[in-house]
């Protein structure tokens, strides 16, 4: 079966339209919709030509992780497109409590950054961490400063 790269413009804007949810925010690089199929999920869209990446750092932070016993801090992703300008991950609620100590790679603290999922304190947003290749068997518990910057 042959896949076409030339989809009419009203074909992408339909298909966006059964995917994309209500809006959910947005930040530097990044807008954030509910994903419709799956309302328990968020659909990421890189909107900026700021070549920041960071849907593709989140899933390799995700992938990192997983089998650690970080795994519990971040907000699972579940898929990417291949060329990285839409990420699928799962969606929190709002935090009530931020938690007083994270990860020490954690390095981006605003509050809405994280969120809660499964009753536990998650970042959901973290495109932008001090995670080298070996950060996550240096990483410690440090105390959180809290940031409501933009």
């Amino acid at each position: 079966m042959a896949v076409t790269l030339d989809l009419p413009h009203i074909v992408v804007a339909d298909f966006l339209d059964l995917m994309r949810g209500p809006w959910i925010g947005k930040g530097a690089s990044r807008e954030v919709y509910e994903f419709y199929p799956r309302p328990e999920w968020v659909i990421k869209f890189e909107v900026t030509n700021h070549k920041w990446f960071q849907n593709v750092t989140e899933w390799d932070r995700w992938d990192r992780a997983r089998p650690t016993r970080w795994a519990k801090w971040f907000a699972p992703c579940h898929f990417i497109s291949p060329c990285g300008t839409t990420l699928i991950q799962s969606r929190t609620k709002p935090l009530a409590k931020l938690p007083a100590r994270v990860p020490s790679f954690f390095s981006d603290l605003k509050r809405d950054n994280w969120g809660e999922l499964d009753g536990r304190p998650v970042c959901h947003d973290y495109g932008v961490i001090r995670l080298g290749t070996y950060g996550l068997a240096d990483a410690s518990m440090i105390k959180a400063q809290w940031s409501d910057d933009d």
